[in-house]
């Protein structure tokens, strides 16, 4: 990869239950890094979707 990053590298994890297309994929990336004020090449986005069924929202109950 030939990214140049400093000391002021971002990095944003994104868990979710549900997955989207590859647009938003792309419009939420565009919007994160506008909001966050630091260059392209110095953030990177890491989405993990995972069923619902292998999460707990609390009480120790599964969904």
């Amino acid at each position: 990869m030939a990214f140049q990053r400093t000391p002021d590298f971002v990095l944003i994890w994104v868990m979710s239950t549900v997955g989207s297309d590859k647009e938003s994929k792309f419009t939420f990336h565009r919007y994160i890094a506008g909001k966050l004020g630091v260059r392209h090449d110095n953030n990177m986005i890491n989405k993990v979707f995972v069923d619902k069924s292998g999460w707990s929202f609390g009480n120790r109950q599964p969904s």
